[in-house]
């Protein structure tokens, strides 16, 4: 579990948006006349919002981990 939360805080330091962005959707849903239930902000965040639903989860997790360089693993013993 650490490892991914390593390479989680790696990946936010390096490709942190601005938070300029968010304070913006934030007042739009605000000011919406008939706002919606999600908000996602960013590329990266459109992304898994679009695809969740689409995809499986195990495959959702595993681009997920890739794209933050967490390696796969199994466990001891068995197989995935």
């Amino acid at each position: 579990m650490r490892l991914v939360s390593d390479a989680v805080d790696r990946h936010v330091a390096e490709n942190a948006g601005d938070p300029r962005e968010v304070a913006d959707i934030v007042a739009d849903a605000l000011e919406a006349r008939k706002p919606r239930l999600r908000y996602p902000v960013g590329l990266e965040a459109r992304l898994v919002h679009f695809l969740r639903g689409k995809v499986t989860a195990r495959v959702l997790h595993r681009a997920i981990g890739w794209h933050l360089g967490v390696p796969r693993s199994r466990p001891e013993g068995g197989t995935v």
